[in-house]
C-alpha cells in the first residue's frame, strides 16, 4: 500500500468508527503491535486500543492489536508491513494480503459513503507530517526491494472497485499503459 492510500485511510479512521462498523463481510486486521502511552495504541499513534476480554480490539472495531511493553518494542517485536501498520514479526504474507483486501474494501465503503471515487478519497490532502511520511518510506517493506512490486488484480476492467487480489511481480514483468 502507498503512503497515499494508507493517509486516506488514516485520516478516515473517525468515519470508519463512526458509520462503517460491522460492515458484513469485511474481516479485522489482526496482529497490529499496541503500546501503552497515554493509551494502548499503534506505532503511528492513530489507533486506540481498549481491551475487550481477552483481546485489544480499536475503536473501529476493524483492528485487534498485541500488545508490547514499549514503542522501542515496536520495531524489535514487529515490523512494517504493508499496510503500512506495524505487526507481530512473523505474520505471514498471506495474512498481509488479506489485511491489504479490508484496507481496500474499507476505503470502497469510505467512497461510497462520501459519495465520491476511491481515487478522490486517495488524493485528499494527507494530515501526515513530513517525519512521519520519511518514517514510512524508511520502514515500508517495498523501500527495500528495488526488484518486487505489489500490483491490485483489478476486480472490475476500469479499476474501479476494490482489488480482489494483490500480488507480487517482478518489475520488470509489468507493462506500464497510459
Amino acid at each position: 500500500m502507498g503512503y497515499r492510500t494508507f493517509c486516506s485511510f488514516l485520516q478516515n479512521l473517525d468515519l470508519i468508527r463512526d458509520k462503517l462498523k460491522n460492515r458484513p463481510g469485511i474481516r479485522k486486521i489482526q496482529n497490529v503491535l499496541a503500546y501503552d502511552g497515554y493509551h494502548l495504541t499503534d506505532y503511528w499513534g492513530r489507533l486506540k486500543f481498549r481491551k475487550e476480554g481477552d483481546k485489544l480490539v480499536d475503536e473501529t472495531g476493524y483492528f485487534e492489536g498485541i500488545k508490547v511493553n514499549s514503542f522501542g518494542d515496536m520495531l524489535t517485536q514487529g515490523r512494517m508491513t504493508r499496510t503500512g501498520f506495524v505487526q507481530k514479526k512473523d505474520i505471514g504474507e498471506n495474512e498481509v494480503n488479506e489485511n491489504l483486501i479490508t484496507m481496500k474494501l474499507l476505503l470502497s465503503e469510505i467512497a461510497k459513503e462520501k459519495n465520491t471515487s476511491i481515487h478522490n478519497v486517495i488524493n485528499e490532502g494527507c494530515n501526515m507530517s513530513m517525519v512521519e511520511e520519511l518514517v514510512f518510506y524508511g520502514n515500508s517493506p517495498s523501500a527495500h526491494n528495488n526488484e518486487v512490486m505489489h500490483v491490485c488484480v483489478c476486480s472490475d476492467s476500469f479499476c474501479k472497485e476494490p482489488c480482489k487480489d494483490i500480488v507480487p511481480m517482478k518489475v520488470e514483468d509489468i507493462e506500464f499503459r497510459d
